[in-house]
């Protein structure tokens, strides 16, 4: 085989692959506009009627609005919670360092369903009723460790002298964190 082949031939398997890989979603997309009510070949014809009949659903509309103030709740949450633990282990050496790590990153180790099953007895045990806050928290808790480890990760590569400049030049710790801190590592928090 010529060394100016194998470029070209791995780059017909990445692209197959690439292909094998979408070709259920193209066939998705085909059975989604069929006009038969059966999954079956031949199309009797195309329709977007069963995606009219989706956004006339009212409760798929709600669904959709409950899934986006989920989402954005949790992430605000879960970016601001992440930011301020990541400040509090990046800034500063205490104790209980190594545990706050370890506790705030163990959503990452355990398995989903084992945490929806604790987070369920937890509520259940409190007597809080199944809500949106519920989910929120629990999609909080799931989020916390991404947002943690990536702002530790941008905190590592900051410069601490930045901080020291601008309290040296009269600005307070509040300042500082608003003006120099947050828009350095605003790229990790978002």
């Amino acid at each position: 085989m010529s060394t100016r082949r194998a470029p070209s031939r791995l780059a017909g398997y990445y692209f197959g692959l690439i292909a094998l890989l979408y070709l259920p979603i193209a066939i998705l997309f085909l059975f989604s506009i069929n006009a038969n009510t059966t999954l079956s070949f031949p199309m009797r014809g195309l329709t977007l009627g069963w995606y009219k009949n989706l956004l006339e659903s009212g409760a798929v509309l709600r669904a959709a609005r409950n899934s986006l103030v989920v989402a954005a709740g949790s992430s605000a949450v879960a970016t601001a919670l992440g930011t301020m633990v990541a400040l509090l282990i990046a800034r500063y050496q205490f104790r209980a360092k190594g545990l706050l790590v370890a506790l705030a990153v163990l959503p990452l180790i355990v398995p989903f369903v084992v945490l929806a099953v604790a987070l369920l007895i937890l509520f259940s045990a409190l007597h809080v009723d199944r809500s949106l806050w519920t989910i929120g928290i629990g999609h909080t808790v799931v989020a916390l460790p991404y947002t943690l480890l990536i702002v530790v990760a941008r905190l590592a590569g900051f410069d601490p002298n930045l901080e020291e400049a601008a309290m040296d030049l009269g600005a307070n710790y509040p300042t500082t964190l608003r003006r120099i801190v947050l828009p350095v590592i605003a790229p990790a928090m978002v």
